[in-house]
């Protein structure tokens, strides 16, 4: 969960494959999976797994036959980010209003918080991006944040970081439903098939029993 960018999904497929005990790592962004490809001596757990993709700023699952959990999407209230991305946009419209009040100071400490709410994903995600060598989105707009403080303008820097996690956020929602609905279709496949054996006879068999030439 949380992948809403293919720059995102190259950065963790890189971040993945760099941990030790891991031979190849590949992130299918369509689909929201990630195949990990462990090493024959001493590989990787995916406990430490899925400790590296929290750190990148998602949630990975153990899939584990018809997972369940990863066929349904999290109702907008029980997401947390988007709970921060709306606590966000609320404190940087109030910080509009007092800016246009010629209230001194207080704006931009508003502005300060909106900031730190709905960019604290793309910084931690920037950091991976940066740790893999490559500059994403994410660091871009980490950069664009940071600079923004430094110049004082507080209130420039709360307009783009809350509108892009907003668009971030419902960017999210829409794959997140979509990936749902592929993950139902994949689930309606059969687990087994029928097979004919050298005698003619038809036997049931798992699908992972099958071989090219059956």
């Amino acid at each position: 969960r949380g992948m809403d960018c293919a720059d995102c999904a190259i950065s963790l497929q890189k971040a993945i494959a760099g941990l030790p005990g891991v031979d190849d790592a590949r992130v299918n962004f369509g689909a929201a999976t990630l195949t990990v490809i462990p090493a024959i001596s001493r590989p990787v757990a995916p406990a430490d797994v899925a400790v590296t993709a929290e750190r990148a700023g998602f949630q990975a699952t153990l899939e584990q036959g018809n997972n369940a959990a990863l066929l349904t999407q999290v109702a907008w209230w029980r997401d947390a980010r988007l709970r921060w991305v709306l606590i966000a946009s609320v404190l940087w419209i109030v910080g509009m209003a007092l800016q246009l009040a010629h209230v001194s100071t207080v704006p931009d400490l508003v502005f300060g918080a909106a900031i730190l709410l709905a960019g604290w994903p793309f910084a931690r995600a920037a950091v991976q991006s940066v740790r893999a060598r490559r500059l994403d989105m994410n660091v871009l707009m980490t950069s664009s944040a940071i600079g923004a403080a430094v110049l004082g303008e507080w209130g420039e820097g709360a307009a783009v970081i809350v509108l892009f996690a907003v668009g971030g956020a419902l960017q999210e929602r829409t794959l997140e439903r979509t990936r749902g609905a592929i993950r139902g279709l994949m689930a309606l496949s059969p687990a087994s098939a029928s097979r004919v054996d050298a005698n003619g006879q038809e036997v049931s068999v798992p699908l992972d029993e099958l071989r090219v030439g059956d």
